[in-house]
């Protein structure tokens, strides 16, 4: 299972504790995870395994303009290898290869792939109302007997 939102580290590990058997692969950026620092150490905590974060790290908050995420000197990966998680940097496409392969082979503990990405102009926000969202994501779920209609 993929997905991508804000808060996206609570929202995997729900459905990972929802449904055992899923590995999720968790896309976040480096802003929304600023936002929310008690997620790795929430993951860490209670996962099973079966969560990979893939955090995006162009050091901007996309989805409010582009302003600065982190200040000179700041690793994102620093934060997240100090919560335990094995935490690994990718610089090129190889790297992201050479941990998904890992990733199949052992997924004793979540970890975390950080993604150094370029900076690039901010792109627009999101068109789609909230609700709308949430509303075809619940029906995939539902189509995809990921979770039982109540």
């Amino acid at each position: 299972m993929l997905f991508r939102s804000g808060s996206v580290v609570p929202f995997a590990l729900g459905i990972s504790l929802a449904r055992p058997t899923v590995h999720v692969f968790a896309i976040e950026g480096d802003g929304s995870l600023l936002m929310n620092l008690g997620g790795p150490v929430t993951l860490r905590r209670y996962s099973r395994g079966r969560i990979t974060l893939i955090v995006f790290d162009n050091r901007r908050y996309e989805s409010t303009g582009g302003q600065s995420s982190q200040p000179d000197g700041f690793n994102i990966e620093d934060i997240c290898s100090a919560t335990g998680l094995p935490t690994y940097v990718a610089t090129e496409a190889q790297h992201i290869e050479e941990f998904l392969q890992m990733r199949e082979a052992s997924s004793e503990s979540a970890a975390v792939l950080i993604v150094k990405v370029a900076l690039t102009p901010p792109g627009g926000r999101a068109e789609e109302e909230p609700r709308v969202i949430a509303e075809r994501f619940s029906k995939w779920l539902r189509q995809t007997g990921q979770i039982i209609s109540r």
